[in-house]
């Protein structure tokens, strides 16, 4: 135990000894005091909670329509933003817990629509799609990503994927490989990734089951439409996106409504215990040319990064895996060398 620590635990002690020596009139008073405080606060986050349901009702009706088009699957709607009208197609799918997909790709799309036909998928819990109390694993986003696809009536299409979207993107490609042309990965998640972790972030990542009770919390009680209203810029501050004054309102409103959905917070549990089946040796099928790019902030936190997507590769080459400089949203900092590096992996099929 630290000093430091050991210092708390004493005066706490201390002050619970004399408040447990307190004449009984005294400890009734403590009493009635903390149950007035606690039922103030009980209050004021119902009143929130109450604001905040309201709130959000009225915001999302307000962008419902606001961009891209609905696609019914099994178990509601999922939504999906389409630019371009070009032949070749690829599928955009967003990282863990990003709320306006379509937002955050916004200048990979820009890159891209002029040569594909662009389609970001908002899965089940973000962007504009529903939410749902489905169990949010790697078989079922999977197979909400096909059904997607297959009803916007896309025979062959590539796949970019960012962060945990690797694992569908692997287990997607393994399971429809006939209609994928090609796939790229941005700093993506790899299988049985926590076992490779160093110990500390391992712990780290241990504690999410922790992390998104109080999310979930955080959420209904209106705490994150607090947050947002004094500090309207947090998404940028966390993906290094610059966004319009009218992007910006747009993605705090889904940042309210998505952040702590069901959907996300489920996925957010089973993201490092979930694999659909796939293993750390897993790999792509040998007919889909693959390229990763990594940032180099993951590669300093998990030395091995590389090194494991070049395993995941069907021909291990280390040509096909770049560490770029920057955060973990590399699509916002390097969208033309991705896009470039996508555009010559397809020209070498």
């Amino acid at each position: 135990m630290s000093d430091g620590y050991g210092a708390i635990m004493r005066s706490v002690h201390i002050v619970w000894l004399k408040c447990y020596n307190y004449p009984v009139k005294h400890k009734t008073k403590i009493i009635k005091v903390l149950l007035w405080i606690f039922g103030g606060l009980a209050t004021i986050l119902l009143i929130l909670a109450s604001i905040n349901i309201v709130l959000s009702g009225v915001e999302y009706n307000g962008i419902k329509d606001s961009y891209g088009q609905y696609v019914q699957i099994d178990g509601g709607k999922v939504h999906v933003d389409i630019q371009g009208n070009a032949k070749k197609v690829v599928v955009l799918l967003p990282g863990l817990g990003v709320p306006a997909p379509a937002l955050e790709f916004k200048q990979l799309v820009d890159n891209l629509k002029k040569d594909f036909t662009v389609v970001v998928y908002e899965g089940f819990g973000y962007g504009l799609s529903d939410d749902t109390t489905k169990p949010r694993s790697t078989d079922n986003i999977v197979s909400e990503i096909h059904q997607t696809i297959s009803k916007l009536g896309y025979k062959k299409y590539s796949i970019i994927a960012h962060s945990v979207s690797g694992l569908y993107a692997l287990k997607y490609s393994l399971t429809h490989t006939n209609e994928v042309e090609a796939v790229v990965g941005i700093d993506t998640s790899v299988p049985e990734q926590l076992k490779s972790m160093p110990s500390d972030l391992q712990k780290q990542q241990a504690a999410s089951s922790i992390t998104t009770g109080l999310l979930r919390f955080a959420g209904g009680a209106g705490l994150i439409r607090a947050y947002l209203a004094i500090n309207p810029n947090a998404i940028s501050e966390m993906t290094g996106r610059t966004y319009t004054d009218e992007e910006r309102l747009l993605a705090n409103k889904l940042m309210n409504r998505n952040f702590t959905s069901s959907a996300v917070l489920d996925e957010t549990v089973r993201s490092d215990s979930d694999s659909g089946g796939l293993s750390a040796t897993s790999k792509f099928p040998s007919n889909i040319p693959v390229r990763f790019y990594l940032s180099n902030q993951s590669q300093e936190l998990f030395p091995k990064w590389k090194e494991i997507h070049i395993a995941q590769l069907p021909r291990p080459n280390e040509s096909f895996v770049t560490v770029l400089g920057g955060s973990h949203f590399l699509y916002n900092t390097h969208a033309n060398t991705i896009a470039d590096g996508f555009r010559s992996l397809l020209n070498e099929r």
